[in-house]
């Protein structure tokens, strides 16, 4: 993810279907540009189509623990955020929500999922532009996003 100088954001993303494969034919990856156009103009609602997918069976059989960690030493600008837990349909959805609902900004990610599952790293700032220092501050973070890991988030 990137900033640019007048606020803009750009993301790039590496995207596979649900087997772990490239999006192979055109009507498949039309469908997908489509679907994201719809989000992007407020048609849709990325929580009801996650709903409509059946979750992955392979990935639903293992059991990761959920984890979420801080750390305020690793950048001089931003608290870094580490979030691991079960890959599922929705995941980063559900945490950059909760991090959004946090009143917090994402100055950069990196998103990683091995198997079934999911390690994601993102440099934080308060709305103020500051790390995140007071305990219970963190530990609200913590909450929301443990119940985000494990799809549990409520805030639509």
């Amino acid at each position: 993810m990137f900033t640019t100088s007048d606020g803009f954001a750009l993301d790039l993303f590496s995207v596979q279907d649900a087997e772990g494969g490239p999006f192979g034919d055109a009507a498949r990856a039309m469908r997908l540009k489509q679907t994201l156009l719809r989000i992007v103009r407020g048609e849709a609602v990325p929580r009801a189509l996650f709903a409509k997918r059946p979750a992955k069976s392979r990935a639903s059989a293992f059991t990761v623990p959920s984890k979420v960690s801080f750390d305020n030493e690793a950048s001089h600008t931003a608290t870094v955020i580490e979030v691991r837990g079960r890959d599922r349909v929705g995941f980063l959805y559900d945490v950059s929500t909760a991090l959004f609902e946090s009143g917090l900004t994402i100055s950069s990610a990196m998103i990683a999922t091995y198997g079934e599952r999911v390690v994601d790293v993102f440099y934080v700032r308060d709305g103020y532009g500051h790390k995140i220092v007071l305990q219970d501050r963190l530990d609200a973070i913590e909450e929301m996003l443990l119940r985000a890991v494990e799809g549990k988030l409520n805030v639509e």
